[in-house]
């Protein structure tokens, strides 16, 4: 268990050591990606994700870096920041560090129906059969109103 412990805990300074060499890099005037090429680490693009880390569909950006476009901090910097400015090497949960550079914003916009028509038809098709098995409830139990309804009162129960 002691072996263990040493080698996380080597991980994580060398996931600082990273971070703290990023960093550096960055701060020479480097851009994101000649920083990152420095430390043969990748920099990764996560496009289309609202203030709150949702896609146009309104559902959560998943499988991004560790899913980072959940984590609060990385959305509030990533939206603070002007376009095309680097943040500094940022902290987050887990020993884990990110630098963002928002590249661009897209203005609010209405999508065409070639855009939405297949999630319409399958919302259209699901409020269908919910509609059915709606209806379809409210007669098996209108039939078992009518039905105890007419049944004697039922005799005493023995053990």
């Amino acid at each position: 268990q002691i072996a263990s412990t040493l080698v996380a805990e080597q991980a994580i300074d060398t996931v600082y050591d990273y971070a703290n060499q990023l960093e550096d890099n960055l701060g020479t005037g480097a851009s994101l990606s000649e920083a990152a090429a420095q430390l043969d680490m990748i920099v990764g693009i996560i496009e289309n994700i609202d203030r709150n880390g949702r896609d146009i569909d309104g559902q959560p950006v998943t499988d991004s870096y560790g899913d980072l476009a959940t984590d609060s901090l990385f959305l509030q910097q990533a939206w603070e920041l002007d376009i095309d400015t680097i943040s500094t090497v940022i902290e987050t949960v887990g020993n884990s560090f990110f630098v963002v550079r928002p590249t661009d914003e897209a203005d609010s916009r209405s999508r065409s129906l070639d855009e939405v028509r297949n999630r319409l038809a399958a919302d259209w098709t699901q409020q269908r059969a919910l509609d059915a098995a709606r209806a379809q409830a409210e007669q098996i139990m209108s039939s078992a109103d009518t039905s105890l309804a007419n049944d004697p009162e039922s005799g005493l129960f023995r053990r």
